[in-house]
């Protein structure tokens, strides 16, 4: 048995040269794959490791259920005031929850913002939403 495997790995290794080409694009395929494959796991457990460090112990997002982003999210007035009331949650000196609500809203606009308005922030917004409003009427 050991003389097939000697004989088979000899003759494997003796035309090696003959298959150059062909085994170099192998070895240099597999390779690749390895790569990407390291790479993709390296950014994985980076991105895990930021997502844990990331934030306070004592902050939350709420999300509405079945959602999985801030972005697909959306809390009714009431269900903030619930939030607001709910035990636990920490008041101020004048005894409101401390509760911020936000709202993140993504939209497309067709154009570019001019110079003046790239310097402000407010300026921007209010010049994008002006375009995406006219927009939506056309």
């Amino acid at each position: 048995m050991f003389k097939q495997l000697i004989a088979l790995t000899s003759m494997g290794i003796q035309t090696l040269p003959q298959r150059a080409g062909s085994s170099s694009v192998i070895v240099i395929g597999i390779a690749g794959v390895v790569a990407v494959l390291v790479s993709v796991l390296a950014m994985a457990t980076g991105f895990r490791h930021t997502m844990a460090d990331s934030g306070r112990a004592d902050r939350v997002i709420v999300l509405r259920g079945g959602s999985d982003a801030e972005l697909n999210s959306n809390l009714t007035r009431s269900d903030i005031d619930t939030i607001a009331n709910a035990p636990g949650l920490g008041k101020d000196a004048d005894g409101k929850a401390l509760l911020s609500q936000r709202s993140s809203r993504s939209s497309t606009c067709r154009g570019s913002i001019p110079a003046t308005t790239r310097t402000s922030p407010c300026a921007a917004s209010a010049y994008r939403s002006r375009r995406c409003a006219r927009s939506s009427r056309s």
